[in-house]
């Protein structure tokens, strides 16, 4: 079975993907546009194009040799996504995965999350609407793409059926040691948007604690990496209300994660959920390290089962083979026993 993927290689989820399904048997290519952004720094793998010409003349050539397309965010190969065209009236198998902020709808998510909406206020930096979610959903549906999506809380901004994987790393075979949890801790904050992560109210706990705090706005994949493996603590973001790529870079070097992740979401993920949970309201880190923290091989062991790459692989491969697509079930009662299990209220 050969696999395209495409157009992107966002938080180098091409990249992994492409190298795990090698490793599976499937004869994977990945291809992207060379764009200089602090999450595409692993590339090995795949080919990268800086001249849009070239990219799309080779995108052309795999196409037609390809059994599966695998879209990433909806990206563009043609300006006003005319591949679909193209798409259209072949019988390959079509998956778009969708990541994140292409499909957010701003008025649910600001009806669910209240911190969210702060953000808005505050100068959120994410293009996000909801008739763009609209339109591009449909417009990959029209097309004949299956739609994936690789985080629990973009069920809520779904309009056509969907399957659901995870999002994955190379985590290593062993859990990494770790040094006992010192008086004043290292604790690593490396946000991508300052704003949406709730940066400000981190920065307000770290001048009352005295905790040795380093900070890295929009730094590449690799220094965020080296960085996690030399911290006690890693926190992620207080207001998205969903963990990203980070906590699970952390959770893989068994380093405790404090983040926000809203009830709504917690239905989608395995128990026990291996997170800090706190959201900017609560942010009173002493207290909640010390009541919550997991072991280090917890959180490795959690990451290994759950968001390795050779297991999200398998998965994505019984996707391509799979001629339906399953429901994913929600269950608020589920939901409401992870939130009071795991969320300390303020």
């Amino acid at each position: 079975m050969r696999v395209l993927h495409y157009p992107f290689n966002l938080a180098s989820q091409m990249a992994v993907t492409v190298r795990a399904e090698r490793r599976l048997g499937l004869d994977a290519v990945g291809i992207a546009r060379k764009v200089k952004d602090q999450f595409r720094t692993d590339s090995e793998g795949i080919a990268l194009y800086p001249s849009r010409s070239k990219f799309v003349l080779r995108w052309l050539k795999e196409f037609w040799r390809a059994d599966v397309l695998h879209c990433y965010a909806g990206g563009k190969v043609f300006p006003l996504r005319l591949e679909l065209l193209l798409c259209l009236f072949s019988r390959k198998r079509k998956i778009v995965e969708w990541m994140g902020g292409e499909i957010r709808m701003p008025s649910v998510e600001s009806r669910l999350n209240p911190f969210y909406a702060q953000t808005l206020k505050e100068g959120y930096e994410y293009p996000e609407s909801d008739i763009g979610s609209i339109l591009i959903q449909t417009a990959y549906r029209l097309a004949g793409f299956r739609a994936v999506i690789n985080a629990v809380s973009l069920a809520d901004y779904m309009i056509t059926p969907f399957d659901r994987v995870e999002r994955r790393i190379d985590v290593p075979e062993k859990c990494p040691k770790s040094r006992k949890m010192p008086k004043k801790p290292r604790v690593l904050h490396a946000p991508s948007a300052p704003i949406c992560k709730g940066t400000k109210y981190v920065d307000a706990e770290m001048k009352k604690v005295g905790w040795e705090y380093i900070k890295l706005i929009g730094a590449d994949r690799e220094k965020v990496q080296e960085e996690i493996k030399k911290a006690d603590i890693v926190i992620d973001q207080l207001m998205l209300g969903e963990f990203g790529l980070v906590t699970i870079e952390a959770l893989a070097q068994g380093k405790p994660v404090l983040c926000y992740v809203r009830r709504e979401v917690c239905w989608g993920y395995p128990r026990p959920l291996p997170l800090v949970l706190a959201h900017a309201d609560s942010v009173i880190f002493p207290l909640l390290i010390a009541k919550f923290a997991r072991e280090p091989k917890d959180c490795w062991k959690f990451a290994r089962t759950h968001f390795h790459s050779d297991v999200v692989a398998q998965r994505l491969k019984e996707i391509y083979e799979a001629p339906t697509i399953p429901k994913v079930p929600q269950n608020p009662q589920e939901a409401q026993v992870l939130w009071e299990e795991f969320y300390l209220r303020p």
